[in-house]
C-alpha cells in the first residue's frame, strides 16, 4: 500500500472511529438521564480492575455496598493497596467469595488480582483444592493475565510472543477500549508448576496464533437475577478470549468471558461451549442462553457472578500468595535454587534436603513431570537485599507445606543483617503444620492439596544498617518438613493504616 493510501484509510478509520465513539456517548448518555446518574464510563484501564468502597468524611472505608450510588454524605473511591476490605463480593449460591484488589509486584509495580475463596473464607489455603486468583497487569499497551492459580491446573502462566511473561491472554486495551475491538495475539499457555519448575516457567517454544479475543462496551449489563432475585444493571466492560474458526473447537472447544465493571472489578466470568457439544447451561447464574457469536449457538456452561455483597465488619485485611509479589528467588525449589538457598548441616551428616517430583495423578494433570517438593531436615535460609524492602511496610512471611509423618513443628523467622553478620533485629513465629491428604469438596491424594500455609505478619522498620534480609525455615520436630512454596510479600504502603491483625493465619 502506497503512502497517500494508508493516509486515506487512516483518516477513513479515525473518522469512524470518532463517530463509534460519539455514538457510545450519546446511549451511554441517554441511560444515565434515564437512571438518574450522571457518571460516565472511565477511560482509565485500572478503574475497573479494582472494587469501590465508601468513604466518610474522613477517608475511611465503610461497610457498604457501592451499587447503585454511595449513601448521602459519603464519596466512592478505589481500595487501596494493604487497605482492609469494608465488604466481599460472592457468587450468586454463596459458596465462593471473589473480590478484585490492588498489588504490588517484586518491584513495587502496581498488579491487580481477583481472588477465588472458598470456605474457610478470608484464609488462602491450598488443602481444598480450590483456593486461587487471576492476576492482571496494566502494561505495553494491555489488560492482560500473566497468571492464575486454580484446583486443575495449580499454578499457570500465559506467556505472550517473545517469552513476555503476559501480553498472551488480553482482555482490552489500555486506551479506547470502550470503542470495542478484537485481536489475535500469540499466547502460550506454561502450567509451571506441574512442569516442576520454578516460576514463571521455561519460555515456550511455540505459540497458539489463531486464538481470537474481542472486547465491548456493555451498558447497563443486568448482573445478579438468578431465581428472581433483584437484578443490579450496571455498565461492563466485555471481553471474550478463545473462540476459534475450526471444527475442532465446534467438537471440543470453548469461549471464557469476563465482565468487568468498575463498581467491583471482575464482577461476571462464563465458559460458553458450543451448544452442538451438549450439556445443560449452567444454574449458577441468570441470562445463560444460548447465544449465537460469530455464526455459532453457544450456551454459558460454566458461571460465576459475583455481584452479590456481604459487608465485612469489622473490616477485613486480605492476605493472598501471589507469585508475581514474592520476594523470594526459587521461591519453589526449582532447579538451581541451590544458587539462593543455604542449609544447616545437620547433626548426624546426613543430607540437608532432597528433591521429590510427584507421580500423583492430581499432581501431573497438565505436564508429565510432577509438582516438585523439597524435603528438610535441618534449617534453610536465603538472603533477600535490603534494598527490596519498605521501611515502615508490612510484610508476611511463610511456607506451604505439611509434615511427612503425624505433625512438624517449625520455626520461621526474618533477620535483619548488617556487613559484618551480625544480626539487628528478627521478627519470628512458630507454627504446627499436619500431615494432610487432600480433603473437602473434591478430596484427591496430591502434594499440593496435603499442603497447608502458615503465615506470620510483621511491620518492618528497616534499620539504616542492613544490609540483607534473612529469611529461615528451621523444623523443630525429627521428620522434617516438606516444603512446597515458600513466602516473603509486601502487604501494604508504609503511609497505610495499622489495621489490627493476627499474627498467624
Amino acid at each position: 500500500m502506497v503512502k497517500s493510501e494508508r493516509s486515506g484509510c487512516l483518516e477513513a478509520s479515525a473518522a469512524k472511529m470518532r463517530r463509534t465513539k460519539a455514538l457510545l456517548v450519546s446511549l451511554v448518555s441517554a441511560f444515565a438521564s434515564a437512571s438518574g446518574a450522571a457518571a460516565m464510563p472511565s477511560e482509565t484501564a485500572r478503574d475497573w480492575l479494582i472494587k469501590q468502597v465508601c468513604v466518610d468524611a474522613a477517608d475511611v472505608a465503610l461497610s457498604v455496598d457501592p451499587y447503585p450510588a454511595c449513601p448521602a454524605g459519603t464519596s466512592a473511591r478505589k481500595l487501596r493497596f494493604g487497605e482492609a476490605l469494608p465488604y466481599h463480593n460472592i457468587d450468586q449460591p454463596g459458596g465462593q467469595q471473589s473480590d478484585a484488589l490492588p498489588g504490588r509486584d517484586r518491584a513495587g509495580r502496581e498488579i491487580y488480582f481477583h481472588t477465588f475463596d472458598y470456605a474457610p473464607f478470608g484464609v488462602f489455603n491450598l488443602y481444598d483444592g480450590s483456593d486461587g486468583f487471576d492476576t492482571y497487569v496494566v502494561r505495553d499497551g494491555w489488560v492482560s493475565s500473566p497468571d492464575t492459580r486454580d484446583g486443575g491446573g495449580f499454578g499457570t502462566v500465559f506467556f505472550g510472543g517473545h517469552c513476555s511473561l503476559g501480553l498472551g491472554w488480553v482482555y482490552f486495551p489500555e486506551k479506547g477500549f470502550l470503542s470495542g475491538g478484537e485481536v489475535h495475539q500469540p499466547i502460550a499457555v506454561r502450567y509451571w508448576e506441574q512442569s516442576g519448575e520454578d516460576f514463571p516457567g521455561s519460555c515456550p517454544a511455540g505459540y497458539s496464533t489463531d486464538t481470537l479475543t474481542s472486547w465491548k462496551f456493555a451498558p447497563a449489563f443486568p448482573f445478579g437475577g438468578l431465581g428472581g432475585a433483584l437484578a443490579k444493571p450496571m455498565d461492563a466492560m466485555v471481553s471474550r478470549h478463545g473462540f476459534r474458526d475450526d471444527k475442532a473447537f465446534l467438537a471440543n472447544g470453548h469461549m471464557e468471558v469476563f465482565y468487568f465493571t468498575e463498581q467491583y472489578g471482575l464482577t461476571r466470568w462464563e465458559v460458553w461451549t458450543p451448544i452442538a457439544q451438549g450439556g445443560a447451561p449452567s444454574s449458577d447464574c441468570a441470562g445463560t442462553g444460548p447465544f449465537d457469536y460469530r455464526g455459532v449457538r453457544f450456551i454459558v456452561r460454566y458461571c460465576h457472578d459475583w455481584s452479590k455483597v456481604v459487608p465485612a465488619v469489622p473490616p477485613q485485611p486480605v492476605v493472598w500468595l501471589l507469585p508475581l509479589s514474592n520476594l523470594l528467588a526459587h521461591f519453589h525449589f526449582g532447579e538451581g535454587f541451590e544458587k539462593n538457598w543455604r542449609a544447616t548441616a545437620t547433626a548426624d551428616g546426613s543430607p540437608a534436603w532432597s528433591i521429590q517430583n510427584s507421580t500423583l495423578p492430581a499432581d501431573r494433570l497438565q505436564a508429565p513431570n510432577g509438582v516438585r517438593t523439597l524435603r528438610i531436615q535441618s534449617a534453610i535460609h536465603q538472603d533477600i537485599s535490603a534494598a527490596s524492602f519498605v521501611s515502615g511496610a508490612r510484610y508476611a512471611y511463610g511456607i506451604s507445606g505439611r509434615a511427612r509423618a503425624g505433625t512438624a513443628k517449625v520455626r520461621l523467622s526474618l533477620v535483619q543483617i548488617d556487613t559484618a553478620g551480625a544480626m539487628l533485629s528478627e521478627s519470628a513465629a512458630r507454627f504446627v503444620l499436619p500431615e494432610r491428604a487432600g480433603h473437602y469438596a473434591n478430596p484427591r491424594p496430591s502434594v499440593v492439596l496435603a499442603s497447608e500455609t502458615v503465615l506470620a505478619r510483621t511491620r518492618l522498620e528497616i534499620d539504616r544498617r542492613t544490609v540483607t534480609v534473612r529469611f529461615t525455615i528451621e523444623p523443630l520436630s525429627p521428620g522434617g518438613l516438606e516444603l512446597l512454596d515458600s513466602w516473603v510479600i509486601r502487604l501494604d504502603d508504609p503511609l497505610t493504616a495499622d489495621v489490627p491483625s493476627p499474627a498467624r493465619d
